[in-house]
């Protein structure tokens, strides 16, 4: 989509796709750490609440979700209302990860989620000829 402003046509879909790529827009920032042990995930959340938070492991996929939902308050005369619902979520691939190991602990606005990795398993045999 090309879009015409005082600085000349531009081509919005490329800013778009850049904008989401380069991380400027992400609704859940996240630094992923991973050492032999284990995985630890902070994700910044503030102003959300334990019970607005979902976590679900599936196929060593972790999805974090979040859903904030603001009163309506028909009373009072709003200029602005950007606030109402949202849902937003985040997946994460953790290769060897152990799903009953996983713990998730929420202070200061940022869920910390320390998941054990498994232990390598070697599966070679060595076959000796008769």
């Amino acid at each position: 989509m090309l879009y015409l402003d005082s600085f000349g046509p531009r081509n919005l879909s490329k800013e778009f796709d850049e904008f989401f790529k380069n991380g400027i827009y992400n609704p859940l920032k996240a630094d992923l750490e991973e050492n032999d042990k284990e995985y630890i995930l902070k994700i910044d959340v503030p102003g959300i609440e334990k019970k607005d938070i979902s976590i679900d492991f599936n196929d060593y996929y972790l999805t974090v979700s979040v859903s904030e939902k603001y009163e309506k308050d028909n009373k009072k005369k709003y200029l602005i209302k950007e606030r109402g619902y949202n849902l937003v979520s985040r997946s994460f691939y953790l290769e060897n990860a152990l799903e009953d190991s996983i713990k998730a602990k929420l202070e200061n606005g940022v869920l910390m989620l320390e998941v054990k990795k498994q232990q390598k398993i070697d599966n070679r045999r060595i076959i000796t000829i008769d």
